[in-house]
C-alpha cells in the first residue's frame, strides 16, 4: 500500500503536468491565402510607404478590409490605405525675403535680398516702410548667383500721408525666377524747401498739395520685404494610376444584335479605354459588374457612347472614359449594334488609382509580411487613421519600401478564426474548464484512495 504522502506527492506532480500543458498555438497570419513580403530593413517608430500591387488586389476582398500587417513575431501592424491622389491646391503665394547685405552713403541705400531656396518666380517686392512723407526712386536688380546681376525695373515708392491718403510701396514686374535680389533706394530731386528739406508738388484732378516738410536724404527704416507671386497660383490635381489591358474578349451577339463582352477583372475602375478596329462609329455601351458571375446578378455601372468621325475635316474620336468603381470580380459591356456591323473591340484597359499603404514600424526588423485572402476578415480599425489621411498623406514624412510578389500561405486553414483576441479568450477559458475536471477528478480519486489507507499503527510505516 502506499502512505497517504507518497499519494499526494504523486497527484501534485501529476497536476502540476495538466496545468503546464499549453493550448494548440496557431499563428495569426495561418488565417489568409497569401502573403508578400515588406522589404526592410525597418526602423522603430519611422512611417513607411508600400504600393499595393496589382497581385495584392485581385487576391483581397472587394473593399480590401482583409488585409493585414504583421512584425516578425506575430504583432499585427497598424496600417492605412489611402489613393495615390493629391489634391489641387493653392500655391505659397509670398515669400519674405532674408536680408543679405545692407549699405549706405548720403544719398542712397542698397540692400541685397535672398528667397528661400524652394520658391515660385516672383511679380512684386512689397517694402515695409516705417517711415511717412517720403518718395524715393528705386532700382530693382536680379542674380542667380550674387555674382552676375540684372536691372529688372526702375519705380518711384512714396507717402503723402500727412496731406492725403496716398501711399505706394510695392514694386511690380514681369514674373522672375531669380532667387537673390537688390534694391537700390535713391533720394528723389525735389524743389527749394526750408533749410535741411525739401519740397513735392502734387496735383490731382482739381486739388494742388504741396509737401515742404520732407527732410532730404532722410534715411528709411525698412521692416521686411516681401515677395509675391502670381496671385491665387493654383497646383492642379494629380493621380498615378495602374492598369491592365484585356484583350482575350470573345464577344458574343444577343438577340437584339447587341454585341455582349464579359471578363473576369477582379479590379477596380478608374478611367477605361476601348481599342476598337472599325473606321467610323456612334454607339451607346452599358457597362455594368457583378461578384458571382451568375446572370441574373450583374447590377448597372454607367453608360457611355463611343464614336469616330474620320470622314469630316477633323477627325472626332472619343473611347476614353472616367467610370469610379470599387473592385468587382466581373464586368459586362453591352454595345447596342442596331442595323450596323458588330462593333470590332480589340482590347479594354482598366485605370485604377494606385492604391497606396502607410505604416509605422512598431519595432526595428528585417521586414514585415503583409497577409491578404481571409474572406471572413472585418475591416480594421486603427489609431493611425487619424493622423494620416488622404488630406495629408503627402505632406508627412515618409520611406518607401518594396513588396515582393505574393506566394501562397503552405499553412493556410480556412478554419482559422481571425479575431486573435476571442481565440485567445477561448482558448483560455477552455483550458480553465479542463484544468478545474481534472482537479475534481484527481481529488475524488485521492479521497478515494486515502480513505483505503489504514491508519498507522504504533510501529508507524515499519509494519508490513
Amino acid at each position: 500500500m502506499f502512505s497517504r504522502r507518497s499519494l499526494f506527492l504523486a497527484a501534485t506532480v501529476l497536476l502540476t503536468m495538466t496545468m503546464a500543458i499549453p493550448a494548440a498555438a496557431q499563428s495569426p497570419r495561418d488565417g489568409f491565402q497569401y502573403s508578400v513580403e515588406i522589404s526592410g530593413p525597418l526602423k522603430a517608430n519611422m512611417l513607411y510607404q508600400a504600393k499595393l500591387s496589382e497581385d495584392v488586389i485581385v487576391r483581397s476582398e472587394n473593399d480590401m478590409r482583409d488585409i493585414r500587417l504583421f512584425s516578425p513575431d506575430g504583432t499585427e501592424v497598424p496600417f492605412v490605405i489611402l489613393d495615390n491622389e493629391t489634391p489641387a491646391e493653392f500655391l505659397q503665394s509670398s515669400y519674405v525675403f532674408d536680408k543679405v547685405e545692407y549699405s549706405e552713403d548720403t544719398s542712397s541705400a542698397t540692400i541685397t535680398l535672398k528667397l528661400p531656396e524652394k520658391h515660385q518666380p516672383i511679380k512684386s517686392i512689397d517694402l515695409a516702410v516705417a517711415n511717412s512723407n517720403f518718395k524715393k526712386d528705386v532700382i530693382v536688380s536680379g542674380s542667380s548667383d550674387m555674382t552676375n546681376w540684372a536691372e529688372i525695373t526702375r519705380d518711384t515708392i512714396y507717402d503723402f500721408s500727412s496731406k492725403i491718403d496716398l501711399r505706394k510701396t510695392e514694386i511690380r514686374f514681369q514674373s522672375v525666377e531669380y532667387r537673390y535680389f537688390r534694391l537700390k533706394v535713391i533720394d528723389t530731386d525735389g524743389g527749394s524747401g526750408p533749410e535741411g528739406s525739401k519740397s513735392i508738388h502734387l496735383k490731382c484732378e482739381d486739388v494742388d498739395f504741396t509737401f515742404t516738410n520732407m527732410k532730404k536724404d532722410e534715411k528709411l527704416r525698412f521692416d521686411n520685404f516681401t515677395g509675391r507671386t502670381t496671385n491665387n497660383l493654383r497646383r492642379g490635381r494629380s493621380m498615378v494610376f495602374d492598369s491592365k489591358v484585356f484583350t482575350d474578349l470573345k464577344p458574343v451577339i444577343d438577340k437584339n444584335k447587341n454585341s455582349i463582352i464579359t471578363f473576369e477583372a477582379n479590379l477596380p475602375l478608374d478611367r477605361i479605354y476601348f481599342d476598337i478596329a472599325n473606321p467610323y462609329y456612334f454607339r451607346d455601351i452599358k457597362i455594368s459588374y457583378s461578384d458571382s458571375g451568375k446572370e441574373d446578378s450583374y447590377q448597372p455601372l454607367t453608360n457611355v457612347s463611343v464614336h469616330s468621325f474620320p470622314l469630316s475635316d477633323v477627325n472626332q474620336v472619343r473611347t476614353d472614359f472616367l467610370v469610379s468603381s470599387r473592385k468587382h470580380r466581373f464586368y459586362r459591356f453591352e454595345i447596342a449594334n442596331k442595323n450596323n456591323p458588330a462593333l470590332n473591340i480589340t482590347s479594354i484597359k482598366f485605370e485604377w488609382v494606385q492604391p497606396i499603404m502607410f505604416f509605422a514600424a512598431l519595432g526595428d526588423a528585417p521586414n514585415y509580411t503583409l497577409c491578404v485572402g481571409n474572406p471572413t476578415a472585418p475591416a480594421p480599425e486603427y489609431d493611425l487613421n487619424a493622423f494620416v489621411s488622404q488630406a495629408n498623406w503627402f505632406k508627412q514624412k515618409y520611406v518607401t519600401v518594396n513588396s515582393a510578389p505574393p506566394k501562397r500561405n503552405e499553412n493556410y486553414k480556412p478554419d482559422t478564426p481571425f479575431d486573435q483576441g476571442k481565440r485567445a479568450q477561448m482558448e483560455k477559458m477552455v483550458l480553465t474548464v479542463l484544468v478545474i475536471g481534472v482537479v475534481i477528478i484527481l481529488g475524488f480519486w485521492m479521497f478515494k484512495l486515502m480513505s483505503q489507507v489504514p491508519p498507522r499503527g504504533p510501529e508507524g510505516d515499519n509494519q508490513n
